[in-house]
């Protein structure tokens, strides 16, 4: 095998294990930077392999036999570890994150008066069904806006009788848990981690006693899809 052959060769390999790490860590990743990364190891990949066709191994045949062989397995093997290497690294984000997360869901559901709102980092914010802003002319989501009123945020906290250093508490606790937003209902409290689109993905927990939600089930505006438990009443959620 020539040197070019096996510079391809390990370009190749580097390609298929940063796609393997870019599945596995994705949720620390935001979905725009995970999808940049994703889109460019594909087609480095795709590049590199092309480029082996096009410089095949020089040697015997049983030589390029076992080349081509090897790069199919690496393929294989790849493409087998995507989905256990995307269930880990949900797995291991929920993990790093749950104490906390469970520390506010039970701060959240002990006080009673929040039962949905978002991180108010995004185009749009929310409390409480209600579209928020926090200073006069702010900029709102057009989309949001369209959908229901817009109150400034201090006269929607004086309705639902929540004082501003709780408020701006939860808030700080979602960025710091790099959750958009959150909804409690009846039977589980949501935790919105992002996405694009209507493909979101986050975390729930399903309250004793509760089944969690069924498949195609309305969750933060869009339909579930998959559902993951993870343990202590936790769940991977994704929704289209």
């Amino acid at each position: 095998m020539t040197r070019g052959v096996k510079a391809i060769h390990v370009g190749y390999y580097v390609a298929l294990a940063a796609r393997l790490g870019t599945v596995a860590f994705a949720m620390w990743l935001s979905p725009l930077v995970s999808m940049a990364i994703t889109l460019a190891v594909a087609l480095l990949a795709l590049g590199l392999g092309v480029m082996a066709l096009l410089l095949p191994p020089a040697g015997t045949r049983r030589a390029r036999i076992r080349s081509a062989v090897v790069v199919t397995a690496a393929l294989i093997v790849s493409v087998a570890l995507s989905r256990p290497a995307q269930r880990a690294g949900q797995w291991l984000y929920w993990r790093s994150r749950a104490p906390a997360l469970s520390r506010l869901t039970a701060d959240v559901l002990r006080d009673g008066r929040v039962h949905a709102m978002s991180d108010g980092r995004q185009a749009y914010k929310s409390l409480n069904g209600t579209t928020v802003t926090f200073e006069p002319g702010e900029p709102i989501d057009t989309l949001w806006a369209a959908r229901s009123a817009v109150y400034p945020l201090t006269q929607v906290l004086a309705r639902d009788g929540i004082e501003r250093a709780q408020y701006e508490d939860y808030r700080r606790r979602l960025v710091q848990l790099r959750m958009s937003e959150l909804v409690v209902t009846s039977g589980y409290v949501g935790f919105l981690h992002g996405g694009f689109l209507d493909n979101l993905e986050g975390f729930l927990w399903v309250r004793p006693g509760h089944a969690p939600p069924p498949p195609q089930s309305e969750l933060f505006l869009t339909q579930l899809t998959t559902l993951h438990y993870l343990g202590d009443g936790w769940y991977y959620f994704g929704t289209t």
